[in-house]
């Protein structure tokens, strides 16, 4: 059993990580990408806005996450992030399997 005080500071940073899923933070500037382009995982993704607010695009569309809103996205699911905020975009992200 582990526990972990979140308080994301940094860009990315992985939290913890078992053989079967992963806990990361990221905080992006507002303006600020997560990449350069559409990624995906080989896994599932779940992301929670812990504070501000963003923009995640999918081959399937736009969606505004905001604080205390829950995203999943299936596997291989392509998508980019972006703060489109005024404050600094927090979020917790879930990966099954680990991503990195």
């Amino acid at each position: 059993m582990d526990k972990f005080k979140i308080a994301p500071q940094s860009f990315f940073e992985v939290l913890w990580t078992s053989d079967k899923s992963q806990t990361a933070t990221m905080v992006l500037h507002p303006g600020e990408e997560s990449s350069s382009g559409m990624e995906q995982h080989r896994g599932d993704q779940i992301t929670y806005c812990l504070e501000g607010e963003g923009t995640i695009t999918t081959e399937k569309g736009k969606i505004i996450l905001k604080e205390g809103e829950l995203l999943a996205l299936e596997v291989r699911e392509k998508h980019h992030f972006r703060n489109t905020g005024k404050k600094d975009w927090k979020v917790l992200l879930f990966y099954a399997p680990p991503e990195y």
